[in-house]
């Protein structure tokens, strides 16, 4: 297992010390001296799951500096690859980087569920940010009868998804569910959970943390507002939730249009 730190860096320092308390075993790799090339940021992209955006040090002086809070949008993902690899302080830090999966960042719960194993959830039922896979979209959208739409669409809007959430168990995405938004206006899409996994909390764990990641992404003083729309006769699921049914007191009725090619 390959462990990819600045070793200044406070939350790489308490990465190192987790990875120590378990006993778990690993090469030490300087990022800044040893920066990871295009090919290994290629390949580490591909296995995590994650959004490109993931991979970048958002909060580091070089990312300001350079201002790519507003270049990366229009930038390819083979320009932000090869971005990335001119410099390792424009990556975030730590990577865990084992056989089958890669870890960006330290976040506890995530390392316990899927590398040491500990932090289970009922049977072997764990919670991960991942990008969902084309395969594992159409397999849930079927088992619950959603049509599925054309597969270029289909991988471009998955792709594009600003933070998205799986329920795993034993290996397989057993539900799943996907947040759009600019940073103000967010609508949850496509929260499904397997038939034979319903009526265990699995549908109201999506959509807490998915909410919970609005929450943190509001500034102080800020105002975040948050859409879906429930399937008929799931209303009150999300009324459980802190929805709201419009129209109300506040709002008049919500309306869409759908475009056919």
């Amino acid at each position: 297992m390959l462990f990819v730190c600045y070793p200044k860096c406070s939350t790489c320092k308490k990465a190192e010390k987790w990875l120590n308390e378990h006993n778990l075993q690993y090469s030490e790799r300087h990022i800044a001296e040893d920066n990871p090339s295009y090919d290994e940021l290629k390949e580490w992209h591909k296995k995590s799951g994650l959004p490109l955006k993931r991979f970048f040090n958002t909060s580091g002086v070089l990312y300001k500096e350079m201002e790519l809070k507003n270049k990366l949008p229009s930038m390819s993902e083979d320009e932000q690859l090869k971005l990335l690899a001119t410099n390792g302080m424009l990556v975030k830090r730590p990577i865990i980087i084992s056989d089958d999966k890669v870890f960006v960042g330290f976040k506890v719960n995530e390392w316990e569920n899927l590398l040491y194993n500990q932090k289970k959830e009922g049977s072997g039922m764990i919670y991960v940010e991942k990008e969902i896979s084309y395969a594992d979209y159409v397999r849930l959208r079927e088992s619950v009868n959603w049509n599925n739409f054309f597969k270029g669409q289909t991988e471009k809007c998955l792709k594009n998804t600003l933070y998205s959430v799986a329920a795993i168990d034993n290996n397989t995405v057993i539900g799943m569910g996907r947040l759009i938004g600019d940073g103000m206006y967010y609508m949850i899409v496509d929260v499904i959970v397997q038939p034979d996994y319903q009526g265990k909390g699995i549908g109201s764990n999506i959509v807490n943390r998915l909410t919970e990641y609005v929450q943190k992404e509001t500034p102080a003083g800020g105002r975040s507002s948050i859409q879906l729309t429930a399937e008929k006769g799931k209303e009150g699921f999300y009324e459980k939730l802190g929805f709201k049914l419009i129209p109300n007191e506040f709002c008049g009725s919500s309306m869409r249009k759908v475009i056919r090619r």
